[in-house]
């Protein structure tokens, strides 16, 4: 069963001496064309961010862009705040986002599971300061998010921050129904 709190990142490069892989290779979905099948379905990612021994996580909408291989996500703020703070400090960040499905039920408490489909990654988020960069960040969110781009005005692209995940790790996890 698919348990929806389950769910491991792990980095597919050496860490020490050890090489981490994910348990449940049935599950692990690692090309881009399905990673970015299961991102379509989400409006949310979740950013992990660690300030000194204190880890936050926030919930923000999103856009993104993919270059083959390659994924960057973009985020908007205030100008000022936590987590323009932290980011400000230590810019290495995690990220989670999910297409939650439903629940899996089963005869008895330890056999019910969750369907999903998520995707985890690590990047380092990079403050956007020059307006057209801003502009077409806030539209690939606006696209995400609504399926069209807006027009920004001087006074909008001043009033906020924009900030690019730039990804370097990303993996995708999937427990679905059989047909």
């Amino acid at each position: 069963r698919g348990s929806f709190g389950s769910f491991f990142f792990y980095r597919h490069d050496k860490i020490g001496e050890k090489e981490k892989s994910m348990r449940r290779k049935d599950r692990e979905i690692k090309t881009p064309e399905k990673i970015e099948e299961i991102i379509n379905h989400c409006k949310t990612i979740r950013i992990g961010m660690l300030e000194d021994q204190a880890v936050h996580i926030v919930p923000v909408n999103f856009g993104y862009k993919r270059e083959g291989d390659k994924f960057a996500f973009y985020i908007h703020s205030a100008k000022k705040g936590h987590k323009v703070d932290v980011w400000e400090k230590n810019p290495r960040i995690a990220f989670e986002m999910a297409h939650e499905i439903g629940l899996n039920p089963g005869p008895k408490g330890c056999d019910y599971g969750y369907f999903y489909q998520s995707v985890i990654g690590q990047g380092e988020i990079v403050l956007l300061k020059e307006p057209i960069q801003k502009e077409k960040a806030l539209n690939q969110i606006m696209l995400h998010q609504t399926g069209r781009f807006c027009e920004f005005t001087e006074k909008n692209l001043e009033t906020v921050n924009v900030y690019e995940i730039a990804v370097t790790d990303i993996i995708g996890k999937a427990c679905l129904p059989k047909e």
